[in-house]
């Protein structure tokens, strides 16, 4: 029960309490209905001064509350006002319950407002979901870049998109986040000058910051590639969102066709696919979103 209905119950018990209290004694002291009937004490005292007996004849118990002498008008009131309290207090009642009802009306009203705006903005808003596009020779360098593809699978663009993508070469599973450092949403200044759009069925590509020489990409120097980062991005609704990616790649999976091909040999002139998309894994950690 609110406070609101403990002060109400409250009132309208002080209200019945003091009613009942001036009805009963109305009704138990014919002094307060009728002021004839104190004669009998001012007649009681007069015999005894004077020594007669002049007995005072008291009514019965029927004529005291039927006197003709008796105030009825008062009794009618005090029964009307008796009947207009109990009138009052379940009038007041109906009122409190039905604002009360109208208060569990409104307030299952806002849940369902809210409730269909959180499931229209999880239906409609923007989801990015990173996919590997593997290792890649660039034109013009002996270099190789690791490659990611952003694709737009909700139903509204992203704006200010940023697309972090970073590259690195390991002898081991990586296990900790630590090894894996990202961009910080909340404190990299580089994000406050983005203003990228993705839409809805946009793939567009980015490349990672680093960088490694062709002939590192060999299992007598390293045991995996990893390319992972993290994109954040407004969903639609005003609502900062990432999207956290961790691509593995075994070195042995590498294409082979560029083994045997000396360091001295000139810079390719198309981009030649060093590790194929299809032999990402993606990373046991570093793969998160909201």
């Amino acid at each position: 029960m609110s406070n609101r209905n403990r002060f109400t119950d409250a009132a309208l018990g002080v209200i019945v309490g003091v009613g009942i209290a001036l009805l009963f004694l109305v009704w138990a002291f014919p002094g307060f209905r009728n002021p004839a009937y104190q004669q009998e004490r001012y007649q009681n005292a007069k015999n005894g001064e004077t020594g007669e007996y002049n007995p005072v004849v008291r009514p019965s118990l029927w004529e005291t509350y039927t006197s003709p002498t008796d105030t009825y008008a008062q009794w009618i009131a005090a029964f009307a006002a008796f009947g207009s309290v109990g009138v009052s207090i379940w009038a007041v009642r109906l009122v409190r319950d039905t604002l009360e009802l109208n208060r569990k009306s409104t307030d299952a009203a806002w849940a369902a407002v809210r409730h269909a705006e959180k499931a229209s903005s999880l239906e409609l808003r923007a989801y990015l979901a990173i996919v590997p596009k593997g290792v890649n020779q660039l034109i013009g360098t002996r270099d190789v870049m690791g490659h990611i593809e952003v694709r737009n699978v909700g139903r509204l663009p992203a704006r200010k998109v940023f697309i972090h993508v970073r590259m690195g070469l390991f002898n081991e599973r990586v296990r900790d986040l630590a090894k894996l450092p990202v961009a910080d949403d909340l404190t990299d200044s580089k994000l406050a000058f983005v203003d990228r759009v993705v839409q809805p069925g946009d793939n567009p590509a980015q490349g990672s910051e680093d960088r490694e020489p062709l002939n590192f990409i060999s299992p007598d120097e390293w045991e995996f590639v990893y390319v992972w980062g993290v994109v954040y991005y407004f969903d639609g609704f005003d609502e900062r969102r990432f999207t956290r990616f961790c691509h593995r790649y075994a070195i042995d999976s590498r294409n082979r066709e560029f083994d045997e091909e000396p360091a001295s040999a000139p810079a390719p002139t198309e981009t030649r696919q060093i590790l194929f998309a299809e032999k990402a894994r993606y990373h046991q950690i570093g793969n998160d979103a909201n």
